[in-house]
């Protein structure tokens, strides 16, 4: 947002139709989180009119000087550590219980592969495990590998 035209009316109404209720939104569901940036800090004046609504919290900074980079890094950080886990003290978590569930899910399947003394039964803990890393990340199932597959074929008359 414009730091320095603030007290505009499309800046204030801005600020009182959509990030007044992202706000509340982040606050009431403790999961989207917010940080506002207002941008060209270095044309605020001291004598400048401000915006009738209450400013969230919120950072300072000039993309021209880079006065505040140092603060919104910062800011960044803290926030990539509450929502990921701080990558000094161990591994990512996984926030949303599907993932978990999927990759769980992958692993007792791959602990299944390893067990397996039957080629079949190998084989279908593989297609386990890859069905719940599809779930995870939207790949295609065996009907799309066989269309993929049989494609170039002609079966008929």
């Amino acid at each position: 947002l414009d730091a320095s035209d603030l007290a505009s009316s499309s800046s204030c109404s801005f600020l009182d139709t959509v990030v007044t209720p992202l706000l509340a939104q982040s606050q009431d569901s403790g999961g989207q989180r917010l940080l506002l940036l207002l941008n060209k800090s270095d044309l605020l004046s001291a004598n400048a009119p401000a915006c009738d609504i209450a400013l969230p919290p919120h950072l300072l900074l000039s993309c021209h000087t880079g006065a505040g980079m140092d603060s919104l890094l910062q800011a960044l950080k803290t926030e990539l550590a509450a929502v990921c886990g701080d990558p000094s003290t161990g591994p990512p978590l996984l926030t949303r219980v599907r993932h978990q569930y999927h990759l769980q899910g992958c692993l007792d399947a791959l602990g299944h592969y390893q067990l397996a003394t039957d080629l079949a039964l190998a084989a279908e803990a593989l297609r386990q495990a890859r069905r719940q890393l599809n779930h995870l990340t939207g790949g295609g199932g065996t009907e799309e590998i066989l269309d993929l597959i049989f494609q170039d074929f002609c079966v008929g008359k």
